[in-house]
């Protein structure tokens, strides 16, 4: 009874996640191929597992074919997204759709009876695909920037692994007559998907339009880059830290704020030494002290080594010497000079009341 709970928490809350997650992907406005993979690939594991829950709750046995047919189409997708995150905008083709074929096939044979279990062919199909979409991740790993894309992909990729890996015993017990979505395999492919998704939204969270971005569309650096061009790369660079503040994650690299502004790392190191006179880590931390600053004198109460952390800093030391460099004083001196200041302006603002 308690496994028959957790399965059913565990599926309901895998669904909710992908569902919540597939409407963000398809409301975005700006979107393309990549939004309508991941987006169609996070629906696609929704309606299965919410399949899976009326078939078994409400004995919708009516929903299986479908159910199998979207287990069928899932992977191709998951291989699509891979291949078309690295490239530039370019659009999905019509031979694209053959990817559908396998799923076709499987259900076809099913339904003529030239299969007595769907069990191995399912297996087979995400083993293909799978396959194919670690070998062209290996085989084009540098183009996958920044650093972030690539652990989402290798992490994503090695959950669904696991999760064939553990369908295999699945369909091993199922062959000697246990319970398809019986036992402890069913739930620990069910904690797979959940992490998986958990990580889905995580790095949505930490880097917004990162899963959706081509990583391909990173423009190489130009040997002469034109006034005008840097000063829109400025403009670009300004609107883009002010905006998401990225700078707050402490493993934010000059690679993925590449990848975010779309251009090469050689340019966004050019545009910040020449309009700024530093190099692209000194602007970052340059950034965060701003924020801790800001923080300091506007939550007096929030602890010196809280404001480290959520300003972007790891270390200490690193921290005070930063905060040293950008504003001539101590974090502490700073708090006091803003508090000493607050003090004098709070009177004056009541006589002027």
């Amino acid at each position: 009874m308690r496994l028959n709970l957790v399965v059913f928490a565990l599926e309901s809350a895998v669904c909710a996640q992908l569902m919540l997650f597939a409407a963000f992907l398809l409301s975005s406005r700006r979107r393309n191929a990549v939004h309508y993979l991941l987006g169609a690939l996070s629906a696609v594991l929704a309606a299965m597992i919410a399949g899976n829950l009326l078939i078994g709750v409400a004995g919708w046995h009516g929903l299986a074919d479908a159910v199998l047919f979207l287990d069928l189409v899932a992977p191709a997708l998951f291989y699509l997204y891979v291949r078309q995150v690295r490239r530039s905008n370019a659009s999905l083709h019509r031979i694209d759709a053959a990817h559908a074929l396998p799923a076709v096939v499987g259900i076809a044979s099913w339904e003529a009876g030239l299969l007595s279990t769907m069990d191995f062919y399912v297996i087979a199909v995400w083993s293909l695909y799978l396959g194919a979409a670690g070998f062209a991740f290996a085989r084009h790993y540098q183009e996958y920037a920044p650093a972030a894309l690539r652990r989402f992909i290798a992490t994503l990729l090695a959950v669904l692994v696991a999760t064939m890996m553990l369908r295999v015993v699945m369909a091993v017990q199922g062959s000697a007559g246990k319970a398809f979505l019986e036992g402890l395999p069913y739930v620990l492919v069910l904690a797979a998907l959940f992490a998986a998704t958990c990580q889905i939204l995580f790095t949505s969270l930490r880097h917004p339009g990162l899963l959706t971005t081509p990583a391909a569309h990173v423009k190489y650096a130009q040997s002469n880059v034109s006034a005008a061009d840097l000063s829109r790369l400025e403009a670009s660079l300004v609107t883009l830290l002010d905006g998401s503040r990225p700078y707050l994650d402490p493993d934010f690299s000059l690679e993925e704020l590449s990848a975010l502004l779309g251009v090469s790392s050689r340019n966004v190191s050019q545009v910040v030494n020449t309009r700024f006179g530093m190099n692209v880590s000194a602007y970052l931390n340059q950034c965060r002290i701003r924020h801790a600053a800001n923080l300091l004198a506007t939550a007096p109460d929030k602890p010196i080594k809280v404001v480290m952390f959520e300003s972007g800093f790891t270390s200490k030391s690193i921290f005070n010497r930063e905060f040293q460099r950008c504003q001539g004083v101590s974090p502490t001196a700073f708090r006091k000079n803003a508090s000493a200041v607050s003090a004098r302006e709070t009177p004056s603002a009541r006589q002027n009341q």
